[in-house]
C-alpha cells in the first residue's frame, strides 16, 4: 500500500469520526447485558433501549422419564447461557422449529435502571391448547415501563393426557394432569424467584392472554397451585365454564373420565400389553405423539378436574368466591363466532334451550330465526360473552375489583362487516399493528394504556386515558372499544343475555349435562354422595380435628405434615410455615378452644376426592361467620389444601 493511500485513508477515517461521532461511542455501551439467574448466568442483547433475553429455560426438558410428570427444576449450567434465540416451540400439528424439549421464556425489559423496579407481565399465547407459542415482540411494553414475559408450556397430548400406569408411576403428591397448567406455574414461579434481576417487581405481576391464553388466565385464577404468584390478571376472550370438565379417573356426567381416553391411545399405538405400560408410552416419538390422534382417545385437548391442578369447573369456584382475589379484567370481541366456523355448535348444551327462544333471540341481532348466521353470533355470546361476564360479576362477592370490556373495532370496516373476530384485538393491545391509520393509533394508544396502567396500579384507569367504570351488580358497566370511540355503556345488550341466562338456567336446572354454578355438580351434602362412604367422612373429620389442635398449640410441622403435598411444593415449604404460623399466632390471641368450633356440613365434589369443610367458631358466645376448609384426597388420605370464606 503507498504512503498516500495510507494517508488518505487516515484522514478519511479522521472526517468520520468527527462527522458521526455516534456511529463509534455506541460500541462501548452495546456491551451485551448480563444476569444471573438461580440456574445460572445468561447474556442477552441490546435493542434500542431494551435488554432482551431469548430461551431461557424455566423448568427441566420434559423428555423420557419427564414427560407427562410435574415440571422439574432446571439443572444449573456453568459459564454464561446465550440468551438470543427463542427456544424450541412445543411439538404441534402447525410446522416449525418443535421439539419436547420446549420450556422456554423470554423477557424484553428496559435497559434504563433507574426507575426500578418495573411492574411485570406475562403473556399467555392462545391456540386452543394445541397450537401457539411465545414468540411474540413484547417490545412496546417494555418501551413504556413494562418488563414483559412470553411463555410456552405443553400442548395437545403433550399437555393432557393420563393413563393409568402413568398414575401410578408418579411420586406421592404430585399433581397428576394438566401439565400446561403446571408449566404455565412453573413459569410463574420462575418469575418470582427471578424477575428481580431484569428489574421487575415479584409483587407487581400481570397475567394475561387471548383464547386458550385467556381461558388459561381463568383456570389460574382458580387453581391452588398459581396462588400467590400473580397480583391481577386480564382474560381476552377466554371460556370460563359451561363444561363439563371432564374428571381424572371418573365418570362426570356423561363423559368418560380421561384415563379411560388414554387407555385407548395406548391400545392404538400397541404398547397397552408391554410389561412396562408407563415407561413404554414415554418411550414414542414425539414426533408419533404430537400427531394427535381423535377425541375417543385424547387427541384434542382436555382440561381435567384432577383435585389438585383444579378443584372443581371454574365457573363453580367463581361463585363460591374460592378464586384468587386479585384485580380481573375479563372481556371479548363483537364477533366472537367466527370461531364457530373451526370449531362448530355440536348439539351439546345449552343449545336446545336457547333454540326454544329463536323467535325472541333473533330480532335482538337483527336476524329471522332461520337464518344460519345467527348462530354464530349466539356461539360467541353464549360461550364467551356470557362465561366472562358470569366470572366478571362473580368477583364483586368477594369485593374484588373487576372490569369488562367489548372489542368492536374493525380496521377500514367495510358496510356489513360482522363485527371484530376472535383474536382481532391482539395488534391493538400490542400496538405492533402494520401500516395503521391515524383511528387505529388512537384505539392502540388507548387499549394499551388501559392494560399498562392496571398492570402498574391495579386500575386500568389513568391520566389520559378513557374513563372505564368498574363492574358491579348496581352498575353493570362494560367498556365498549368501538368504530365510533371508546365509551362506558350499562347494561349491554341486555335483552340478549336476559334470554340466554334464561336458557342456560334452564338447560341447567333440567339436569343436562352442562355445568354452572348453580348446578347439581357442586358439591352435595356428604349424607347424598355415595362416594364419600361413612369411613372416609370419620377420617375427614379427624384430620380437621388434629390439624386445629396442630394449630392451637403451635405444632407448625404437623400442620405442613396434614398438608397437600403438592401444594406444599407448589408454595414452598417457607410460605407454608409461615401461613400456618399466622394461623396459629391469631388462635392463640382469640384463645380458641376445641369446644367453640363446630363442622356444620362437609360437601364433597362428584369424584369423591375433594371436600369443603363449613367450620364456624364462636368468640365470647357470638358466632362468627363460616370459613371453609378446603380438603383433598390423596392416596387415601386427607390433606388440608386451603381456606376461603
Amino acid at each position: 500500500m503507498t504512503r498516500l493511500t495510507r494517508r488518505t485513508l487516515i484522514v478519511a477515517a479522521a472526517v468520520f469520526v468527527a462527522l458521526f461521532p455516534l456511529a463509534v461511542t455506541p460500541l462501548r455501551a452495546q456491551t451485551a447485558p448480563q444476569v444471573t439467574i438461580d440456574s445460572g448466568k445468561l447474556e442477552g442483547v441490546n435493542s434500542d433501549g431494551l435488554h432482551v433475553f431469548k430461551g431461557i429455560p424455566y423448568a427441566a426438558p420434559p423428555i423420557g422419564e419427564l414427560r407427562w410428570r410435574a415440571p422439574q427444576p432446571v439443572k444449573k449450567w456453568a459459564g454464561v447461557r446465550k440468551a438470543h434465540n427463542y427456544g424450541h416451540d412445543a411439538p404441534q400439528k402447525l410446522s416449525g422449529n418443535q421439539d419436547e424439549d420446549c420450556l422456554f421464556l423470554n423477557v424484553w425489559a428496559p435497559a434504563d435502571a433507574s426507575a426500578r423496579p418495573y411492574p411485570v407481565m406475562v403473556w399467555i399465547h392462545g391456540g386452543g391448547f394445541i397450537q401457539g407459542s411465545g414468540k411474540i415482540n413484547g417490545e412496546s411494553f417494555a418501551n413504556r415501563g413494562i418488563v414483559f414475559v412470553s411463555i410456552n408450556y405443553r400442548l395437545g397430548r403433550f399437555g393432557a393426557f393420563a393413563h393409568p400406569a402413568l398414575l401410578k408411576s408418579l411420586p406421592n403428591g404430585e399433581p397428576p394432569a394438566n401439565f400446561w397448567l403446571q408449566d404455565q406455574v412453573a413459569a410463574l414461579q420462575w418469575v418470582q424467584r427471578n424477575i428481580v434481576q431484569f428489574g421487575g417487581d415479584p409483587n407487581r405481576v400481570t397475567i394475561f392472554g387471548v383464547s386458550a391464553g385467556g381461558t388459561s388466565v381463568n383456570l389460574l385464577m382458580t387453581s391452588p397451585l398459581a396462588k400467590g404468584l400473580f397480583q391481577r390478571a386480564i382474560a381476552q376472550s377466554g371460556i370460563g365454564g359451561y363444561g363439563p370438565y371432564r374428571r381424572l379417573r371418573d365418570e362426570h356426567r356423561g363423559r368418560e373420565p380421561l384415563t379411560v381416553l388414554g387407555e385407548r391411545y395406548a391400545k392404538s399405538q400397541g404398547v397397552s400389553d408391554k410389561a412396562d405400560v408407563a415407561a413404554a408410552l414415554r418411550a414414542l416419538p414425539w414426533s408419533t405423539v404430537a400427531k394427535g390422534g381423535t377425541e375417543e382417545d385424547g387427541g384434542g385437548f382436555e382440561i381435567v378436574v384432577d383435585g389438585v391442578s383444579l378443584l372443581d369447573d371454574p365457573q363453580i369456584i367463581f361463585e363460591q368466591g374460592r378464586q384468587n382475589r386479585v384485580p380481573f379484567i375479563g372481556g371479548c370481541n363483537s364477533f366472537e363466532g367466527n370461531l364457530s366456523l373451526v370449531l362448530p355448535w355440536t348439539d351439546q348444551p345449552p343449545k336446545a334451550e336457547v333454540e326454544k327462544r329463536l323467535d325472541k333471540l333473533a330480532p335482538l341481532y337483527g336476524r329471522k330465526p332461520n337464518d344460519s348466521a345467527l348462530w354464530a353470533d349466539l356461539y360467541g355470546d353464549v360461550f364467551f360473552r356470557a362465561s366472562t361476564l358470569h366470572l366478571v360479576g362473580s368477583m364483586e362477592p368477594t369485593s374484588t375489583p373487576a372490569w369488562t370490556y367489548y372489542f368492536d373495532y374493525v380496521r377500514g370496516r367495510v358496510k356489513n362487516s360482522r363485527g371484530a373476530g376472535h383474536g382481532s384485538e391482539v395488534g391493538f393491545v400490542f400496538d405492533n399493528l402494520i401500516l395503521p391509520g391515524t383511528a387505529d393509533r388512537e384505539m392502540s394508544r388507548a387499549m394499551q394504556g388501559h392494560w399498562i396502567q392496571f398492570a402498574k396500579t391495579g386500575d386500568p384507569n389513568g391520566s389520559g386515558l378513557p374513563a372505564w367504570p368498574g363492574y358491579s351488580s348496581k352498575e353493570p358497566m362494560t367498556l365498549v372499544y368501538g368504530q365510533d370511540g371508546i365509551t362506558a355503556t350499562r347494561d349491554l345488550h341486555k335483552a340478549r343475555f336476559d334470554l340466554l341466562f334464561e336458557a342456560m338456567n334452564a338447560t341447567w336446572s333440567n339436569g343436562s349435562s352442562a355445568v354452572t354454578a348453580s348446578d347439581s355438580s357442586k358439591p352435595t351434602p356428604t349424607g347424598s354422595a355415595p362416594k364419600l362412604s361413612a369411613e372416609y367422612e370419620k377420617a375427614l373429620r379427624e384430620r380437621v380435628s388434629v390439624l386445629f389442635e396442630a394449630l392451637r398449640t403451635g405444632d407448625i410441622a404437623k400442620c405442613v405434615e396434614l398438608s397437600d403435598p403438592a401444594v406444599v411444593a407448589a408454595k414452598g415449604k417457607d410460605v407454608a410455615e409461615k401461613f400456618f404460623k399466622s394461623v396459629s399466632g391469631l388462635i392463640k390471641f382469640a384463645k380458641v378452644k376445641a369446644e367453640d368450633r363446630t363442622i356444620k356440613s362437609i360437601a364433597v365434589s362428584d369424584d369423591g376426592r375433594s371436600a369443603r369443610v363449613t367450620i364456624e367458631v364462636k368468640l365470647n358466645g357470638k358466632t362468627q361467620p363460616p370459613s371453609i376448609e378446603v380438603w383433598g384426597l390423596v392416596d387415601g388420605k386427607w390433606y388440608y389444601r386451603e381456606t376461603t370464606k
